[in-house]
C-alpha cells in the first residue's frame, strides 16, 4: 500500500471480512536507493574523520585497509526492550555495561 492515509481504512476492512493480524510494519519504496546513497556519504565521512585524525597526529593517512558495515541491531542500555524497565536505567550501570562492551570488543580484535 502506498497511500498511508487509507492504511486505517484497510486493516479495517480486512480485520471485518475475517483477517488475523499481529503486527504493522512500514518500509519505504526506494529504501535501497536511499541506503546506497547514505554509504556513499558514510565512506567519504570516514575518510575525512580519518584523514583529521592522522593530521592531528601528525601522521600520513595511508591506504585503506578495510572498510565494513555490519547493519547490527539497536539494544538501548541498560536492558532489553522489555516493558518500561528501559526507561529505569541506573546510568552508573549503564556506563559500567558500555565500558565492560568496549573492552570485550578491544579484547575480540587483539587490542
Amino acid at each position: 500500500m502506498r497511500d498511508i492515509n487509507r492504511t486505517g481504512a484497510f486493516i479495517a476492512a480486512a480485520v471485518q471480512n475475517g483477517a488475523l493480524y499481529q503486527s504493522l510494519s512500514f518500509d519505504l519504496s526506494d529504501r535501497e536507493a536511499r541506503e546506497d546513497a547514505l554509504r556513499v556519504k558514510a565512506a567519504a565521512n570516514a575518510m575525512h574523520r580519518a584523514t583529521l585524525y592522522a593530521e592531528g597526529a601528525t601522521m600520513k593517512l595511508g591506504a585503506l585497509k578495510s572498510l565494513g558495515a555490519d547493519g547490527g541491531s539497536f539494544q538501548p542500555l541498560g536492558g532489553t526492550a522489555r516493558g518500561d524497565e528501559c526507561f529505569r536505567g541506573d546510568p552508573a550501570r549503564d556506563r559500567a555495561r558500555a565500558d565492560h562492551a568496549t573492552r570485550k570488543r578491544q579484547r575480540d580484535c587483539g587490542k
